[in-house]
């Protein structure tokens, strides 16, 4: 099984010590050799394992400069547990204080080595053009009798009996015309209907 270690609950990770040496004396099967820059690491006796830092992959470079003191835990998959991750050598995942949405210290901000980019959303919601038929408007162009799309609306829903009701105009040609629903409900179930209508020639 995995193991994890809360750093929040031992007084080292508020010392000098690496976070890789906290977690020698608790995570069985990890061995540490060498000193940085040589540092190897190995779970099992098997090949380095893959770090990960607040969910994104990092090196093992950049672990031995990251102080103890900013780690609230690591969590140790040994051996096939680390497939999901795709690695064959384990994992090695650390959250940091910061990398928790509930951190209230004083540096909150991105997790070290990591930089946070927001990209502006590129969709604008449009609004369903539909031709108006009320008051006449001088000079205006004459509806184009081939629309395609008679009524649209996103934001339909029901009452609590299921029915609800909408209002729109016809196009000017005459023939069927196909009416598509498709809805959730409350529960997450999605919905699909289908029906015709047909639209009469003027005069009859």
């Amino acid at each position: 099984a995995n193991t994890i270690v809360d750093f929040t609950d031992i007084p080292a990770a508020q010392s000098g010590m690496s976070a890789l040496q906290i977690l020698q004396s608790r995570v069985a099967g990890l061995a540490i050799s060498g000193t940085p820059p040589n540092m190897s690491v190995q779970l099992r006796n098997s090949g380095s394992p893959l770090f990960l830092l607040d969910g994104q992959r990092t090196e093992l470079d950049f672990i031995n400069t990251l102080p103890a003191n900013q780690i609230e835990a690591v969590e140790v998959f040994k051996g096939t547990e680390g497939a999901i991750f795709g690695s064959a050598n384990g994992v090695i995942a650390i959250y940091t204080k910061r990398g928790n949405k509930n951190y209230k210290g004083e540096e909150k901000g991105p997790s070290p080595g990591l930089v946070t980019i927001k990209l502006p959303g590129y969709y604008q919601a449009r609004e369903f053009y539909q031709p108006h038929y009320g008051a006449p408007v001088m000079n205006a162009p004459a509806a184009d009798p081939r629309r395609l799309t008679l009524y649209w609306d996103p934001e339909f829903s029901t009452d609590i009996a299921g029915k609800g009701e909408f209002i729109f105009n016809t196009a000017d040609g005459s023939g069927n015309f196909q009416i598509a629903t498709e809805g959730i409900s409350l529960n997450g179930d999605p919905s699909r209907g289908n029906a015709t209508i047909y639209v009469a020639p003027k005069g009859k």
